[in-house]
């Protein structure tokens, strides 16, 4: 009985039975490998058509043998997933929420902290802006004509050293504390983590591409942050484009 076998989306074969036995052997095809012979209505995985007892890893949801994996509680691992699941582990991700995912109103919360964490910081400078361009509209002119802003040189480049000003603390605090702790100051009071879809850290370089897309999410009515209400793992526009998702974690951070 002769076989065919997909390598990608393409289709190998014939081989005999006992070639996808070799071929299985070393690796070059696994349970999870979609192959079809005659007599056969679709293609299905090694696994149901050998009838091999197969389970799906937790982590990549490939099948694997049963005698080759690993569990841990409910989840079952494949041997190229488990050490890095159990660094994550020793790294503070608890299997239990692993799998629950950060929902829309918790991460608005998480949000509103870290917005008002940054206004309290913004503030003083904010304020001392204020007093300067006052002094600048009504220093050295009567009240009734105070001097518009826009005539003066100095308060122009206030405002625009004060946008500056802004734009690096909001980008320096979201990648600092991301790259760093995997959390904003408002996720971490709220418990909540930012990873990879594999659960992995996020990087530096990931942190900030991830800011720059937050301000497509906030578009168009912050559809993109609306989003993470209605998707499955509880996406935003930002975590699709930059490959992240947010969960909930019982344990401390770790940096």
């Amino acid at each position: 009985m002769t076989w065919y076998y997909l390598i990608g989306s393409q289709p190998t074969g014939p081989v005999e039975e006992t070639e996808i036995d070799r071929l299985f052997g070393d690796g070059t095809i696994t349970l999870g490998t979609r192959v079809w012979r005659q007599g056969l209505q679709s293609w299905k995985t090694l696994a149901e058509a050998f009838n091999r007892p197969a389970i799906n890893c937790f982590r990549c949801k490939r099948l694997c043998s049963p005698d080759l994996s690993v569990r841990y509680g409910s989840l079952s691992l494949c041997e190229d997933c488990k050490e890095v699941f159990f660094q994550q582990i020793r790294e503070g991700l608890s299997p239990e929420t692993t799998g629950v995912y950060g929902g829309f109103w918790i991460r608005a919360g998480a949000y509103m902290i870290d917005q008002i964490a940054l206004f309290l910081v913004r503030l003083p400078f904010e304020l001392a802006l204020r007093a300067y361009v006052f002094w600048q509209m009504f220093g050295s002119a009567s009240a009734t004509t105070p001097q518009p802003f826009w005539q003066s040189r100095g308060v122009l480049i206030a405002y625009g050293l004060y946008f500056i000003f802004v734009l690096l603390l909001h980008l320096g605090y979201s990648v600092f504390f991301v790259g760093r702790y995997g959390a904003t100051p408002g996720k971490m009071a709220l418990k909540l983590q930012i990873v990879r879809s594999d659960f992995s850290k996020v990087s530096y370089p990931r942190a900030l591409g991830r800011y720059f897309a937050e301000g497509l999410s906030g578009l168009l009515l912050y559809i993109g942050y609306i989003m993470a209400g209605f998707d499955s793992e509880k996406r935003a526009l930002h975590d699709y484009i930059c490959d992240t998702r947010v969960i909930k974690r019982l344990s401390k951070i770790k940096p």
